[in-house]
């Protein structure tokens, strides 16, 4: 008899940030028992939300010239991507990882995610985007 088990095919959203380097002794401290836990399952309003932000964001860091207008000159199109890569991204990873803090209903918390090193940020980042923003075809939100 074939069924349908809920707890079978939707796996918790477990985080596990142990051990990771952390950049002073104060996050030490402050953040020792909140690097391992469930984010709490979001609500549609959330997913909502984070796709928004994070759209939001991709537009802000598009170039202003578009690529193909510089394709086929080779001095425009590397002052272009310079230029682009060369933009201090400070303002839109704390957006980001605000964006991912509210998704997860601040478990992790932006703090605990500001904590970790960059490429474990992205590292998480990339995770949530996989699941939250390009969910696996062609049952997205199951073990299938």
């Amino acid at each position: 008899m074939s069924q349908f088990v809920l707890a079978d095919e939707v796996e918790d959203l477990k985080f596990n940030f142990e051990p990771y380097p952390l950049s002073t002794q104060k996050d030490v401290d402050e953040f020792a028992d909140l690097r391992v836990g469930v984010i709490p399952e979001p609500t549609s309003a959330q997913i909502q939300n984070f796709r928004t932000s994070i759209a939001e964001m991709l537009t802000e860091m598009l170039p202003d010239e578009s690529p193909s207008l510089v394709e086929d000159d080779p001095i425009k199109l590397r002052k272009l991507l310079l230029a682009t890569i060369g933009k201090d991204q400070t303002v839109t990873q704390q957006k980001a990882l605000h964006a991912i803090a509210d998704v997860c209903s601040g478990k992790p918390s932006f703090d605990v995610l500001n904590a970790l090193p960059w490429r474990h940020q992205q590292a998480f980042s990339g995770w949530i985007s996989g699941i939250f923003l390009l969910p696996q075809a062609p049952t997205p939100a199951t073990n299938g």
